[in-house]
């Protein structure tokens, strides 16, 4: 009895060892793997997001310049404009 008592265990410990251990391990892998798998798709997703938001960025800065261009050339014309037009004014006095 107490030999088969024994030899019960030793061969579940055995069924443990080389089977369900290596099993388990596989599993946990393709745990890891797709947990790894949806961190990269993530990841991708949000390099892709910075991407947009730089070229966005880069795009209202441009526009800015421009914007910044226009005000400068207006000022300028407005500037010339009132000094062409004080002496005649001058002028007339």
């Amino acid at each position: 009895m107490v030999v088969l008592d024994i030899f019960g265990f030793l061969l579940g410990l055995t069924i443990v060892i080389f089977v369900v251990r290596p099993v388990a391990q596989a599993f946990s892998e393709k745990l890891k793997a797709r947990a790894h798998g949806a961190e990269s798709s993530r990841e991708l997703g949000l390099q892709e997001r910075v991407q947009f938001l730089e070229s966005e960025v880069m795009e209202l800065k441009r526009q800015l310049g421009q914007v910044q261009e226009t005000t400068e050339y207006m000022t300028k014309c407005i500037e010339t404009s009132e000094r062409a037009s004080a002496p005649e004014t001058k002028r007339d006095a």
